[in-house]
């Protein structure tokens, strides 16, 4: 029905049988420009994800000083022979964690 008169006005090929029903066959409820709706310029919520990413930074920078102390620590242990060690704090977890395990007993024998 439309598609000989669109043919004609834009002189393409068009095939008559790639026309498909749609839910409302008049002219001007589908044929006519629409109205775009305005744009929204709100700033929306770009305020979290910046809040976001600034922590992630911190973080990000917390674990860069946190590996380069233990690397350090692990150099100092291979090449300073005066260098001791932190000891780890044994705590009741630890020794609760161990009798669980058995570990404590491998290690009386």
């Amino acid at each position: 029905m439309f598609l000989p008169a669109i043919a004609e006005a834009s002189s393409l090929k068009i095939n008559a049988s790639w026309y498909l029903l749609m839910q409302r066959e008049s002219v001007t409820q589908t044929l006519s420009p629409q109205p775009l709706l305005q744009p929204t310029t709100d700033e929306g919520n770009h305020l979290s994800y910046a809040i976001q990413w600034i922590i992630f930074g911190i973080l990000a920078f917390a674990v860069l000083v946190w590996a380069i102390r233990r690397e350090y620590e692990f150099y100092l242990g291979q090449t300073d022979p005066n260098y001791v060690p932190k000891t780890k704090r044994v705590t009741r977890s630890d020794k609760d964690n161990d009798a669980e395990d058995g570990t404590d007993l491998l290690l009386m024998l």
